[in-house]
């Protein structure tokens, strides 16, 4: 993991930051895996979630609210 992505989910975990599409895909550096092509990609792929999903929807999917229901047996008591 790259330095600074370590950094930004720290941020995210402390709730001093909401996480986004970047924090998401990570560092290109700490992507070793990925082509020159790839990181291309990645870049792309960043600009377009934001653009089609803005900037509020990664943070609600990928933490919901408590009193989001589940299951259904979850309002059972």
């Amino acid at each position: 993991m790259h330095p600074r992505d370590e950094e930004i989910w720290r941020a995210i975990d402390r709730g001093d930051r909401e996480i986004d599409w970047e924090a998401w895909f990570g560092h290109p550096e700490g992507a070793g895996y990925l082509s020159a092509a790839g990181h291309e990609v990645t870049a792309r792929a960043v600009t377009g979630l934001t653009s089609f999903f803005d900037s509020r929807w990664l943070p609600k999917a990928a933490t919901p609210s408590p009193a989001a229901r589940r299951f259904p047996s979850d309002s059972l008591g």
